[in-house]
Formats: C-alpha cells, structure tokens, sequence
C-alpha cells in the first residue's frame, strides 16, 4: 500500500514511524507515516497522514475496538514522531486500512458460499459495518481509507478527500 501511495499519487511514505507522548510516556508506532506531496489539493487541510495496517484473518471484531484506540492514541497534541533520529510533525489525521478497505471499498468482508440472496444481504452487513465504523472514527478525528479516499470532517460537514486524481 506505501509503494502505491507514493508511485502513483506522490506522496512520501515512511514506514514504522515512533511516537511518544511528551505528557503520558505513552509510546508506540504508525504504519505508514504519509507527508502529502505539496501539489495535491488537500495538502493545506492534511500536510500529514497517518495510517494504521490492518490484516484480518479472522472474523472477530476486537480489532475494531483496537484500532479505535489505537488512532486516539496517534491523534494525541502532546506527541513526538522519530524515524531513525529525525523529527516528525503531528498527524493531520490517522486512518485505518483494511486490505478489503484499500481494494473493495468495505471495511472486512467474511467469506462463506452463499446463495445470491444471501450474499446480498451479506454486503449490506459489510457496507453497514464499514459507515457505523466509519461514525465512530470521525469523532476521533479519524477515519477509513476505503478506495482509496478517507472522509473528513474536518472543515463541517463530512467530505471525501482523494489520495490523488
């Protein structure tokens, strides 16, 4: 996914990025620590992008409740971001990714054989569960990348923001 971002949309991607909480010692790290190229549109509203990789192999939700505090956790004022002895600036907004979230637009797809009427519902379950998640982080400040574009709401009311045209 970092490969992706930065060749096709330009922007540079660092992996593995530190961070300490100069308040709470609280340590840890992001992902992908994303510095947004300087001619994309929303490189004003969102210089840094943080985004927390998830790999779901299973069909339990812990990891929702995980990321969720994870993100608080990035998203705090009183952090410092380090790679290899360099200082970073705070996140503008941290997201999570899925690989189904990157690729299908759904936050987690379980697999079963299903007859068509019920895999259509299964994809409203998938598509509920992705805009109920997706609720939940913007008050974190947060939010999923799904397809690759997040939603933000940061200005008002909530607006798509594309990784790259």
């Amino acid at each position: 996914m970092g490969s992706i971002i930065e060749l096709d949309y330009g922007h540079t991607v660092y992996e593995e990025v530190y961070f300490k909480n100069t308040r709470t010692n609280e340590k840890g790290y992001i992902d992908l620590y994303v510095v947004t190229c300087k001619n994309w549109e929303y490189q004003g509203l969102f210089p840094i992008l943080g985004i927390e990789c998830k790999v779901l192999d299973d069909a339990g939700m812990g990891w929702l409740i995980d990321s969720r505090s994870q993100m608080r956790k990035y998203m705090k004022k009183d952090n410092i971001f380090k790679r290899e002895g360099q200082e970073f600036p705070p996140l503008s907004i941290c997201l999570v990714a899925t690989p189904e979230s990157w690729q299908e637009g759904v936050v987690y797809k379980w697999n079963g054989t299903l007859s068509a009427t019920k895999r259509r519902a299964q994809q409203c379950c998938w598509e509920t569960m992705s805009f109920i998640f997706q609720r939940i982080l913007l008050k974190e400040k947060c939010s999923i990348l799904l397809n690759k574009k997040f939603q933000s709401n940061k200005e008002g009311p909530i607006k798509n923001y594309y990784l790259g045209e």
